[in-house]
């Protein structure tokens, strides 16, 4: 199916994808519908609401944690609606509709092309529909990572389109909403200045100053009213113990920056390895007191295999864009990276499993990358194999540059040609090209390209040399047997 060229605006394997995971889908969305609110949090928070003030929300004084946007959406609700069942069924159908935009973001995203396309997206996005990451965030009514989520992938798929003039506010304004409803949002910052300087086409430098200038503002407010924080805001788990936030605080509170760095470590480790589990090693203490469930050791060796997989394919993919342009390839293995490596970071207080949900949607793309997926369009616009088949490199919108020129194809078929006087032919009209490219009709984009480096230009004008000096003289003794 890789030659069959797809009637634009058609694309049956995107809509086969879809297919098949809509039973997935419907199955997840039914269990979060029928599951039952938690009584004791769902009461606090709507008892909270009563009386408060919207612009309390906004206060950054009040909590250590901060999540305006979140307590506005119920408070709107409560007020708004007029019922409490009104209010748990709106809340419910956000949550719902989080699910089904992250998914058909991703769908979208990953535009399969070709059977194996179709069934990588479709492993992968049943493999992260059961990652820790994606599963905790499902929890009610602890849905801020889940609101968060698509908004990190909506902004890097605006990040790999060219750019627009509304793209750098609607970005800045994606990434304030994110984080006003969790500061997991913060994710999506490091993500733009990762696409900026490894050349996204959406990434420029206005969209990139408005996000860091943001988010600066942000954290200068934050740390400024950071005086009355606790040194841990939740329990703390280290190796096979549970230990309560006091307890923590008193052990570990006057140096607990080693602590932070076990906390954002196990974060990573969780989004990974699937091991620890929210800073404790579960799985290891089943296996050391025997009680190890099979249902463990699959989360742990699938999560292993799958790891190792990516970085396998990203590390090739690094190499292989070393020496020139970054391709959307490139690009994703690092989103993943620095997604990975935030997530971690900002769990840096305690390690919880849902705290990695910001870097689901950029995995799920770099585990269909791993899995053969070739997102970038050839010179042409078409969609092109998988580099794993091929192991082509194709250029975006920004690396026309590195098309093949006209001239470059007259001088490669005139070495595949065995007749010495169409080779000298051959050459001098490539020469002639090279000269004059426009006057011999190799007009256009793909027909301009950058300075060649001088030593290539000495050695190919050697190789020129020697061919075209081979081929006179074999004509010239052709001629004199005549």
């Amino acid at each position: 199916m890789e030659g069959v060229v797809l009637r634009r605006g058609w694309n049956p394997w995107l809509v086969a994808t879809a297919l098949i995971s809509l039973p997935l889908l419907l199955n997840l969305c039914e269990t979060m519908w029928r599951s039952p609110y938690p009584i004791h949090e769902t009461v606090g928070l709507l008892q909270s609401y009563g009386d408060a003030s919207p612009a309390s929300f906004f206060d950054p004084t009040t909590l250590s944690w901060y999540r305006p946007l979140y307590h506005l959406t119920w408070w709107m609700l409560r007020h708004t609606t007029g019922s409490l069942n009104s209010t748990l069924f709106w809340f419910k159908t956000i949550e719902l509709s989080s699910v089904v935009v992250l998914l058909a973001l991703l769908i979208w995203y990953l535009r399969p092309r070709s059977l194996l396309d179709c069934a990588a997206a479709t492993c992968a996005g049943a493999v992260l529909v059961g990652t820790p990451g994606f599963r905790t965030n499902l929890e009610l009514p602890l849905l801020m990572t889940l609101v968060a989520m698509p908004m990190a992938l909506a902004v890097w798929m605006l990040l790999e389109r060219d750019p627009r003039w509304w793209q750098a506010p609607v970005i800045l304004v994606v990434t304030l909403v994110a984080i006003g409803f969790k500061e997991q949002g913060l994710v999506i910052a490091p993500l733009v200045v990762a696409a900026w300087w490894f050349g996204a086409p959406g990434a420029t430098r206005t969209t990139t100053a408005l996000v860091v200038a943001g988010v600066a503002s942000y954290l200068a407010m934050r740390l400024a009213t950071s005086g009355n924080w606790p040194v841990f805001v939740q329990d703390v788990e280290l190796g096979f113990t549970r230990l309560p936030a006091a307890e923590a605080s008193a052990r570990f509170g006057a140096f607990p920056f080693w602590i932070y760095a076990y906390n954002g470590a196990a974060t990573v480790a969780n989004v990974l390895l699937s091991e620890p589990t929210d800073g404790r090693f579960v799985i290891l203490w089943d296996v050391l007191h025997g009680r190890l469930q099979a249902f463990e050791l699959m989360n742990l060796l699938s999560s292993t295999l799958l790891t190792a997989t990516v970085v396998w394919w990203g590390v090739r993919t690094l190499r292989r864009d070393w020496s020139g342009p970054w391709s959307r390839e490139s690009r994703v293995f690092i989103a993943t990276v620095v997604a990975v490596a935030a997530s971690g970071a900002l769990g840096f207080n305690y390690s919880r499993e849902r705290l990695g949900g910001m870097a689901v949607g950029i995995l799920r793309g770099a585990y269909v990358g791993a899995a053969g997926r070739q997102h970038e369009p050839h010179a042409n616009g078409r969609r092109g194999p998988s580099p794993l088949r091929r192991g082509s490199r194709v250029a975006t919108s920004r690396d026309r540059h590195r098309r093949v020129r006209p001239h470059d194809r007259v001088e490669e078929s005139s070495r595949m040609d065995c007749g010495p006087a169409q080779g000298t032919n051959r050459i001098r009209r490539g020469a002639a090209l090279r000269a004059d490219p426009r006057k011999h009709g190799a007009t256009g984009a793909g027909s301009v390209g950058p300075t060649p480096c001088p030593l290539s230009s000495l050695a190919s004008d050697v190789v020129r040399r020697h061919l075209t000096c081979r081929a006179s003289c074999r004509h010239a003794s052709e001629s004199s047997r005549v």
